[in-house]
């Protein structure tokens, strides 16, 4: 799992997976095109659950989120609505080449931080699992 370029969103979010499952997460796949505001996965773990929407741009990171042209205003406010409600683990999950970012939910005109900059799928795992330690822990 080192530096790599994805062939898609699609497997992105697949190694996206393994990873988060090697970092003892549940993790449940929903891609449903008959509710396409929900996001991609949802998992649980370490004393809670939340919910990611993963995004894959191989020509490289935007600066701002709203420049993401497949992300919807559908899937920023079904974020925001879950994420002000609930355990408040909501994610934006953008990969391109050699940089990953989480941005929880918020504010879209702006990176809102989970954690930033990442260098692998890997290490994107280990910065969601070490979040959901350090604030349920």
């Amino acid at each position: 799992m080192g530096d790599k370029v994805y062939t898609g969103e699609a497997e992105y979010q697949r190694e996206l997976v393994l990873v988060l499952e090697y970092y003892k997460l549940k993790v449940q796949v929903h891609n449903d095109v008959g509710w396409p505001s929900v996001p991609d996965l949802s998992f649980s773990g370490y004393g809670t659950d939340g919910w990611i929407e993963v995004k894959y741009l191989p020509l490289g990171m935007v600066r701002c989120p709203s420049d993401i042209g497949h992300f919807t205003e559908g899937q920023k406010n079904w974020l925001n609505r879950h994420g002000k409600v609930g355990s408040g683990h909501c994610y934006l999950l953008v990969g391109s080449p050699g940089d990953h970012q989480i941005l929880r939910y918020g504010d879209w005109g702006k990176m809102k931080f989970a954690e930033k900059g990442h260098p692998t799928v890997g290490a994107v795992g280990c910065a969601l699992k070490n979040l959901l330690i350090n604030i349920n822990g």
